[in-house]
This record gives C-alpha cells, structure tokens and sequence, in this order.
C-alpha cells in the first residue's frame, strides 16, 4: 500500500483537495504527501471530517466503516462549498456548488 500511496501523491496536484476513506489508508496518503497535521473545519456527516491542512487544501476524511450510500458525494460536496475560512490559493477562483448563480455567471442572487 505504500508503494501505491506514493504512486498517487507523486501524481497529484500540490493544490488537489482530498477526499480519504480508511484510516490507516488515508494516513499512508498523508505521509506520502507529507501532511503532517490536519485543522478540523466541520462535520460533514456522523465520522467524516472537513479539515484544511496549513497549506489550506481540503479533506474530508472518514474510517472505511461509516457513512450510508450518499457518503462520497456529501463529502466531495463539502470541498465545493465557499469557505471563508480558507486560505485563497494564487491563481485560483473561488469555488461554487453546482448550478448556483454567481455574479460572474450574470444570474440572479
């Protein structure tokens, strides 16, 4: 598993969000891509966990055991929601869920 973990951070982008299940699986992730802490920002739902690292990319993290049928997509759902406490990136744009209006697409608030 290491050797795959090492694999896939190799191939990320420094600025790629995350979204783990497993813990001793998304932990060997984590070191491979050398995050050495998580800030915890909210639940997303009953063992799954919106963190920021230092750096300001998201995770959402949860033990391969929990979460019910929607668990993935309520998870990736979390990293597309604005975040105010998040850290800008350069060269990035905020993030907006799906099919809301912003005023840069000219639709109504």
């Amino acid at each position: 598993m290491h050797g795959l973990c090492r694999a896939v951070a190799a191939q990320l982008s420094p600025n790629a969000d995350l979204v783990l299940t497993g813990g001793e699986t998304a932990r060997t992730l984590l070191d491979a891509l050398a995050v050495t802490s998580l800030l915890p920002v909210g639940q997303v739902h009953h063992g799954a966990v919106l963190c920021r690292t230092p750096q300001g990319r998201g995770v959402v993290i949860r033990p391969g055991s929990h979460g019910g049928q929607d668990s993935l997509v309520r998870m990736v759902e979390a990293l597309l929601l604005p975040d105010r406490n998040r850290p800008a990136r350069a060269g990035t744009t905020p993030r907006t869920r799906a099919g809301t209006n912003t005023p840069s697409d000219g639709g109504p608030r």
